[in-house]
């Protein structure tokens, strides 16, 4: 037999079961986002117009990387990508003389080592200037068949010139804002492209009745396939370089 239970003995509690909470109360029940985060009412998460700067600012360096490359500005190409350890914004197929295709200057976010983007541009602003001295071959001018029969003229050693290259900090500031305000153009256009083409998406997915291609529509098809766009009207068919990656990196952070 099982002596019953002295009135000393614990009695076990049992908790209360938890309330149940409406979609509406998890919302306001979320830990608040972090700086460079949005959050909405109904818990959607995307990156903050901050993000979009550092964005903003990382793709106007790598545009001036590439001008630098393809003028052959090879001295301030290499100061403006050591400023702050931005190496890996250059082009992976850069070589001297070389720029590298469009598409590899990397489009990834937070690429950007000095963040948020107003202190890389402050510390841009306040650096003193300097100099960096720059040694070079001199090209040696082309011999004719006579000269180049003559053993002393055609085994010259080749003639190495040094010169100082000044570093002017409020010119390359001015040349990287300059680029940043053509990117804010560009890519507001494109924003707004994107946009209005999701809307008549949109509206045709679900409209009743299907609508049929109207003559605008094929004319519009058209001038595309020709190689006309919104865009080639905006640029004048002189996009920057790197626009069309830009456009894709948009369309990426326009959805997260």
């Amino acid at each position: 037999s099982v002596a019953p239970p002295t009135q000393d003995a614990p009695v076990a509690s049992v908790a209360p079961p938890a309330p149940t909470l409406t979609p509406q109360q998890q919302v306001a029940e979320t830990p608040t986002s972090t700086p460079h985060t949005h959050r909405s009412s109904v818990g959607y998460r995307a990156p903050s117009s901050a993000a979009l700067g550092d964005f903003l600012v990382q793709r106007a360096i790598q545009q001036q990387l590439y001008y630098n490359a393809q003028l052959g500005n090879e001295p301030m190409a290499h100061w403006l990508k050591s400023f702050r350890s931005h190496e890996h914004l250059d082009s992976s197929q850069r070589g001297e003389g070389r720029c590298g295709f469009p598409g590899t200057y990397s489009a990834a976010f937070d690429q950007l080592n000095t963040l948020p983007f107003t202190a890389y541009l402050e510390a841009l602003g306040t650096e003193p200037d300097s100099s960096i001295e720059v040694n070079f071959v001199k090209p040696q001018r082309r011999l004719s068949a006579r000269e180049r029969a003559n053993p002393f003229l055609n085994n010259q050693p080749p003639v190495i010139e040094v010169y100082d290259q000044p570093i002017i900090m409020s010119k390359i500031l001015t040349q990287l804002l300059n680029t940043a305000d053509a990117l804010v153009e560009t890519w507001a256009f494109h924003f707004n492209e994107a946009e209005s083409n999701d809307l008549l998406r949109l509206a045709n997915d679900r409209a009743e009745k299907k609508g049929l291609p109207s003559s605008t529509m094929r004319d519009n098809a058209a001038l595309i396939k020709g190689g006309e766009t919104a865009y080639s009207r905006l640029t004048g068919d002189e996009a920057m370089p790197l626009y069309g990656f830009d456009c894709r990196a948009c369309d990426r952070f326009d959805m997260l």
